[in-house]
This record gives structure tokens, C-alpha cells and sequence, in this order.
């Protein structure tokens, strides 16, 4: 059979070179990936413990491959392995466990939040996520997770924040913020505090699938959101987990 002969199924071409281009804009011309890059202009403070964490803006996962669901489209809402759900200024929204593939065709780790004004059913998912425990270098596209350091010190932490949008067509930068946590299987609430803002005490959840393992929560919080605490408890001492001022995040 000559190249000629070659057929290749357009829907198949399609996903492949979206995945692709969507791995090709993750490289930066110098020529390293730095795939989980902190965006924020820190704000220090006063804190009880380091920081052991750190303001990321969270990794849009609408380029990769929906995995464990049957359709790269909205077929139901929320999606299967929910963690926790809430509401804010009229925008439903869902942490679940992780259901996109990378492109070597592993189920990436962690948790999403799945927003139901930017995940229209009929609409291509278009969603964040984010993990638990220390990445690991890998091919472009196709991150690792190690949890077994985090889960040697109860302090580690992570939080990843992201819009929420209003519509689908929106603005990445548009709607309230959503903040996922990841905290070690000891912590069982955090603390979040913004200027102007009434505290919330957030409860933790485990994957369904992993009741004794990392503990999820999402906070959400206003558009105009600024400055921003997130602390929890850990062996008696209260842990700064992140120290941020939204209204930076991205400049």
C-alpha cells in the first residue's frame, strides 16, 4: 500500500491536530515546558506557618480527550464523580473527579470544576483541573503526579484558581472565581478569607474512589474578588495554604 492509498478518518485528523496545537502553545519559544506556571504577583503577609502553597491558575482541559466519559460533548450535567457543588451569583458549578485523558491516553489525575454556564449541554466540555502531590517531568501533554511526598507531611497543600465564565462565548477572564483545594487526608475543612468578604469554612471530600486519600474542596467567590487568604488546621497549627490577590492573577 503506497501513502497514497492512506485514508485517515477526518473525525480522528480533527481530535489529532486540536490535541496537538493545543501541546504545540504549551511550549515556549526558549525551548523548556513549564506546564504548571504560578501567574500571580504574590502579596506577603502575616502568616502562622510558609506558605506551602501556591496561587496557580488552574489548567484549562478543554483540548484534551474527555476519557472516562463516552462524548467530548455535554451529554448531562453535572458529570459522573462528584466531589462537591455549589452555587454563586446564578453560576451552578461542580468539582468532580477528573475525567479527561492526556494526550498518551492516561486519565489525568486530580479534580476538575465544571461550570454549567460554559459547559452548555451540546457544547464541547470546557473545563480546569488540578492535582494533588508533587508533578513529575514527563512528556509534553502528559503529566505525572507523585502524592507519596505530600502525603509524608500533612502541611502540603495546593490551590488552583479559575473563572467560572458566564457564557460559553465568555471571556476566559469573566464571572466569579473558583478556587480548588487539595489538602492531605487529615485535613477535613479550610478556612478561606477575602477583603470585604464574609470568612468561609469550607469542609473537604475524598474521591469517590479514594476515600483515604487527598481531600478536595472549592471555593467561590465574587468577580471582583482582591486579595485572598486560604489556611487550614494541620497538626494543631494553623497552615497558610495560599496568600493572593485575584485582581493580579494573569497580569
Amino acid at each position: 500500500m503506497t501513502t497514497d492509498e492512506l485514508t485517515v478518518d477526518p473525525e480522528l485528523e480533527r481530535r489529532l491536530r486540536s490535541t496537538l496545537r493545543a501541546v504545540a502553545e504549551t511550549v515556549p519559544d526558549a525551548g523548556d515546558v513549564v506546564e504548571f506556571q504560578a501567574l500571580a504577583r504574590r502579596r506577603r503577609g502575616r502568616r502562622t506557618l510558609v506558605v506551602v502553597g501556591c496561587g496557580l491558575a488552574a489548567v484549562p482541559l478543554a483540548a484534551f480527550m474527555y476519557g472516562r466519559l463516552t462524548s467530548e460533548y455535554v451529554q448531562e450535567l453535572p458529570p459522573p464523580g462528584v466531589v462537591q457543588s455549589g452555587e454563586l451569583d446564578g453560576v451552578r458549578y461542580w468539582l468532580v473527579e477528573s475525567f479527561h485523558e492526556d494526550v498518551c491516553g492516561r486519565q489525568m489525575p486530580g479534580v476538575e470544576v465544571v461550570s454549567a454556564d460554559r459547559n452548555r449541554i451540546g457544547s464541547e466540555w470546557n473545563t480546569s483541573g488540578m492535582a494533588y502531590g508533587e508533578q513529575v517531568d514527563d512528556v509534553p501533554g502528559c503529566p505525572t503526579v507523585d502524592e507519596a511526598p505530600w502525603l509524608a507531611d500533612p502541611s502540603r497543600a495546593v490551590v488552583s484558581w479559575t473563572r467560572l465564565g458566564g457564557e460559553p462565548t465568555d471571556s476566559e477572564d469573566s464571572g466569579p472565581w473558583a478556587g480548588m483545594i487539595a489538602v492531605h487526608p487529615t485535613v477535613r475543612s479550610v478556612t478561606v478569607l477575602g477583603d470585604g468578604l464574609a470568612e468561609q469554612r469550607l469542609p473537604t471530600s475524598p474521591l469517590p474512589d479514594d476515600p483515604t486519600g487527598p481531600r478536595y474542596a472549592v471555593a467561590a467567590l465574587p468577580e471582583d474578588a482582591g486579595h485572598v487568604t486560604v489556611s487550614a488546621s494541620t497538626g494543631g497549627e494553623t497552615t497558610v495554604i495560599d496568600d493572593i490577590d485575584l485582581s493580579e492573577l494573569g497580569n
